[in-house]
């Protein structure tokens, strides 16, 4: 049995985010490394907006035919030094309760040796 590797792509914190055809690539790129180099890679993609863990949570609106989408999103507070900004704050993706149970899921399943997590919000 081969070791495992859990990659983790997180939920974003902004005041906007649309999924137009956002994906990990990063990640995926190093799935297929860490593939090829012998290991189980195992994924859990907080903005995967069809995810089955999703089941149940109004995702804001409807997947256009081209697959692009809003993302679900929760009003959270600010940071103090966005204070000033007149809009909302928002974490977009899963919800907290969400990620916890899929985290908790694939570690239960497939006890990782490492656990990575990539950021498409880099500013």
């Amino acid at each position: 049995m081969s070791l495992t590797v859990l990659l983790v792509n997180p939920p974003v914190y902004d005041f906007a985010a649309y999924d137009f055809f956002y994906k990990p690539l990063g990640l995926l790129y190093l799935a297929g490394f860490l593939r090829r180099a012998g290991y189980h890679v195992e994924l859990v993609d907080a903005m995967d907006r069809r995810c089955g863990d999703m089941a149940g949570y109004k995702q804001g609106g409807r997947t256009r035919p081209d697959g692009t989408g809003k993302y679900y999103s929760e009003i959270i507070d600010k940071p103090k030094c966005l204070g000033h900004v007149e809009r909302h704050y928002r974490r977009y993706g899963f919800p907290e309760e969400v990620l916890v149970k899929s985290l908790a899921r694939k570690y239960d399943e497939h006890k990782p040796v490492a656990v990575l997590v990539g950021s498409m919000m880099t500013y």
